[in-house]
């Protein structure tokens, strides 16, 4: 799968896993147990487990996305928000093992969840078109990690990786 080669693929790819992780496993559990009842505390005996469906994992996405976040060079338009409503949700799920009270403080900071959303998506939107236009002036990226090069660069100034080889080659040989 070439595809899953690019950062900002496998990042929308994890964001989508997390939200089906959410939907499918972390609701049905907490409706069951009464993880959303803000009258009463959810059983004592569950709230362990609840822990471990979810804390453990929202952790690993966002170490995941730390690591991987500087890799991204396209698709930003859509990974920006895909990380403020993972972020958002994830962070109010974990929230939940207290009980259904959370929700109001959820419902408190919607319109920062919004906006945010709204932002991340003008910013990724802006760096797309950007990342666009450098690629129309002959600027190439780096295959292994995407940032951008200089047209002369052999390796990649962010990982090492070699770019630009086959170009390097062909004009040396029309040249020579």
């Amino acid at each position: 799968m070439k595809w899953l080669r690019n950062a900002a693929a496998k990042i929308l790819a994890l964001s989508v896993i997390w939200f089906m992780y959410v939907l499918l496993v972390i609701v049905p559990f907490a409706e069951k147990f009464g993880f959303f009842n803000e009258a009463y505390p959810p059983p004592a005996d569950k709230t362990l487990p609840y822990f471990l469906l979810t804390t453990p994992l929202f952790l690993a996405y966002v170490i995941y996305v730390i690591i991987n976040f500087s890799k991204v060079s396209s698709l930003r338009s859509l990974v920006y928000p895909a990380l403020v409503f993972n972020l958002y949700t994830g962070f109010f799920v974990c929230l939940m093992v207290g009980g259904g009270v959370v929700l109001w403080f959820m419902i408190a900071t919607i319109m920062f969840f919004v906006v945010a959303l709204v932002i991340s998506f003008s910013i990724g939107l802006a760096r797309d078109s950007r990342s666009k236009e450098l690629s129309k002036r002959n600027v190439s990226f780096c295959p292994k990690c995407g940032s951008s090069q200089t047209e002369d660069a052999r390796f990649c100034a962010n990982c090492g990786a070699i770019v630009n080889i086959t170009q390097k080659l062909n004009a040396d040989v029309s040249s020579g």
